[in-house]
């Protein structure tokens, strides 16, 4: 009785062994080309929306039927005969081909310029009076300044301009105090009746990055760690696997003092 369990068994150790091996190799080629597929979707998008910023200033100084016939009779029979059987491309469509692509990168081009004369033009005294100038226009708009003022100030957060408050990352009791959750240090303010230090600190979702919680915390309550913005966003999009190093839950905020002695209750409160 014993012989015939053993065939079967066989078999179904074979299958098994099999169907972890590709759910193994399949699992690892997609985390290998899942990035670079989302790097590439970036830079398209990225390219796409450079070009689409300049791309009609282009097409009022460039006929685009005149530039392709150009190339046609100029450019395209110096091209060799070999390259041009392997794109498989005509004369007219070889040549509108290029014609697209060089107005496409030319355009990039030209917003890089353009953002960069503006940067240049709003660094000096006349400049920064016009946008001063235009934002009051703005702000006469019932609905357009909301949209614009709450902008402006998240994008000065994220570059810099305003605070290094949001540069910072913490370990915060959230969503109870049994636990700690990193999270980014947006603003420090006083509460206004018993004076003590208050922050609002920002969690975002996973794997949805776009989205997120802002909650009150107490200074005192949260763990200061030494990590980048880039090392905490690594932890959370990788599930917790890319732990940055050194970590500790005993580190605490040295204005306060009071952490490290109730972090260890805290957690062990459990």
């Amino acid at each position: 009785m014993a012989a015939p369990q053993l065939k079967t068994a066989a078999p179904n150790r074979l299958f098994g062994t099999v169907k972890a091996l590709l759910r193994n190799r399949i699992t690892s080629g997609l985390f290998t080309i899942l990035p670079i597929w989302i790097t590439i979707l970036l830079v398209k998008f990225i390219f796409g929306v450079m070009r689409g910023s300049s791309e009609w200033v282009v097409h009022l100084f460039v006929s685009n039927e005149r530039l392709v016939a150009r190339v046609r009779e100029s450019l395209v029979p110096s091209i060799p005969t070999g390259l041009r059987t392997w794109v498989s491309l005509g004369d007219a469509e070889l040549a509108t081909a290029v014609v697209q692509w060089t107005i496409a990168i030319f355009s990039v081009l030209l917003t890089v310029f353009i953002l960069y004369v503006i940067g240049l033009f709003t660094a000096n005294i006349v400049g920064r009076r016009i946008l001063q100038w235009l934002e009051s226009i703005v702000d006469r708009l019932p609905l357009i300044k909301t949209v614009y003022r709450s902008s402006k100030q998240i994008l000065q957060q994220f570059s810099g301009g305003q605070t290094q408050a949001f540069q910072k990352v913490v370990l915060a009791p959230f969503p109870n105090k049994d636990v700690r959750t990193p999270g980014f240090l947006t603003n420090t303010f006083r509460d206004a009746v018993t004076g003590e230090e208050l922050c609002s600190v920002f969690f975002f979702t996973v794997p949805n990055p776009t989205t997120g919680y802002v909650v009150v915390m107490k200074r005192a309550d949260l763990i200061d760690v030494d990590w980048s913005i880039e090392d905490a966003i690594k932890m959370m999009m990788s599930a917790g696997t890319l732990i940055p190093s050194p970590m500790s839950l005993a580190e605490s905020y040295p204005a306060t003092g009071g952490v490290a002695a109730r972090a260890p209750s805290a957690l062990g409160a459990g």
